[in-house]
């Protein structure tokens, strides 16, 4: 036959017949040797069918058309398991023997599917009868149970109780005889316990397993998740997202102790506090996302930048009031107020909606609000200059004006030049000035980010 024939290696378990008790209590009796390797191969017998062999005896004859070795996790038996066909009634048909030649499962299913765990060694198959699938779990060599299409199954967990709260937890969720694995449908993840009931259907873009957190003398089993969406978040064993928010949304992102971004199943975003009452209705498609690990990256944790087919707009969280709609909203580092632009032009608010500098600039940034309405960076008609006490002072007029107050001519004296960093995130939204840059970020303006 033209097919590679399957091939593996494993350790026997010397200590698998060996008494725990012995050499506890008295001198130890049995002499118990290192594990020994062996070797497994698949061979054609002359009547060109398989069979496999173990240090070339003959364990399983030459009698199936197709033989696929399934190797196990070390020192357990059985070691392997052998995935046979053979055609039956004109249609192929698969089973599973053990090392010993035993039946495992007959010759009756359409296919047989296994899977290796990041490289280790397989614990759950699937088999096709039809039109429905079932899983084995070979590490606790449970009865099959019916299970959805899976396109992978991960290991079967157990749970280790290493303190008392812990096996209490697990005793009060009637999870103490219980395994859970993840799985895999599509491109997304959900986990399963081992008698098929679906726990978290498959939703979510990655999946970890379940860890254990406590608080004041309480446990709680937490699975961190991350939504189609890229938000991350995490899901109880009830799969509530955060604890307490139904499943039938598909993202969550927590704002602050009552507040959470949600997307519902029209994919429309909106705002629920912790006893899931709306705040803010589901009409958005879109918000401004903050990634923890960019320090630079501002944002409120009581208002939100949201998209809609109107615009974007800046929401607070507590009440669920808008400001008015802009074709583009960034943050401004002290998180009160927001750089705003509308029919290609440029202006400031406040994060509840007051026009702090009107939307009539080309340009606009370096805005400060301490000491009355100011801006370094303004470009206004194609004129550059500032803003100071809310007014425009044009470059030309900053060199010219003799009558400008003191506080213009105080400032305009200060100005720094804002010229050869020009088009960086830094100084063009942040207002950083060419000194501060190199100052403050060694002439990098990309380190910006980086700021704690």
């Amino acid at each position: 036959m033209s097919m590679a024939l399957d091939s593996i290696d494993y350790y026997d378990d010397p200590w698998a017949e060996e008494d725990l008790l012995d050499g506890i209590f008295g001198e130890k009796q049995s002499n118990v040797g290192d594990p020994v390797l062996h070797h497994v191969q698949c061979f054609e017998g002359d009547n060109h069918y398989l069979g496999v062999m173990v240090d070339g005896a003959v364990v399983i004859q030459a009698k199936y058309e197709i033989i696929r070795l399934i190797p196990l996790f070390a020192f357990h038996h059985p070691y392997f398991l052998a995935a046979i066909g053979n055609t039956i009634d004109g249609k192929k048909r698969y089973g599973v023997l053990s090392d010993l030649n035993e039946i495992v499962f007959p010759i009756i299913y359409d296919n047989i599917v296994w899977w290796k765990n990041k490289g280790e060694d397989c614990y759950a198959i699937k088999l096709k009868q039809g039109d429905k699938c079932f899983c084995y779990d070979v590490r606790s060599n449970s009865p099959l149970f019916e299970i959805d299409d899976y396109n992978s199954i991960g290991t079967f967990h157990a749970f280790d109780y290493y303190s008392k709260v812990v096996e209490d937890y697990i005793s009060e969720i009637q999870w103490t005889d219980k395994k859970y694995s993840i799985v895999r449908k599509g491109d997304h993840y959900g986990i399963i316990l081992n008698d098929g009931t679906v726990v978290i259907p498959p939703k979510f873009k990655k999946i970890t397993e379940f860890n254990f957190f406590f608080d004041k003398g309480t446990c709680e089993m937490r699975a961190n998740v991350v939504f189609d969406d890229y938000v991350e978040g995490w899901i109880d064993y009830q799969g509530l997202i955060f604890g307490f928010i139904p499943i039938c949304y598909k993202s969550a992102k927590r704002l602050n102790e009552d507040r959470y971004i949600v997307l519902d199943e029209e994919g429309k975003y909106g705002i629920i506090d912790k006893s899931n009452n709306v705040i803010c209705g589901f009409i958005y498609d879109d918000y401004v996302k903050h990634e923890p690990y960019r320090s630079g990256c501002y944002f409120s944790k009581d208002y939100v930048i949201f998209h809609s087919d109107n615009g974007w707009s800046v929401v607070d969280a507590k009440t669920g009031v808008s400001t008015a709609y802009y074709d583009q909203i960034s943050w401004h580092f002290s998180c009160k107020y927001c750089y705003v632009s509308k029919n290609s032009k440029k202006g400031v608010i406040s994060v509840s909606g007051e026009a702090v500098i009107p939307c009539i600039y080309d340009k606009i940034s370096g805005f400060n609000a301490d000491k009355g309405i100011t801006a370094s960076n303004v470009i206004f008609e194609g004129k550059e200059g500032c803003i100071v006490d809310a007014k425009f002072i044009s470059q030309k007029v900053k060199n010219t004006n003799k009558d400008a107050t003191s506080s213009s001519k105080l400032f305009l004296r200060e100005r720094k030049t804002y010229e050869r960093y020009s088009g960086t995130y830094a100084q063009d939204e942040m207002g950083y000035s060419d000194d501060d840059i190199d100052t403050i970020f060694d002439g990098d303006p990309s380190a910006y980010w980086n700021v704690d």
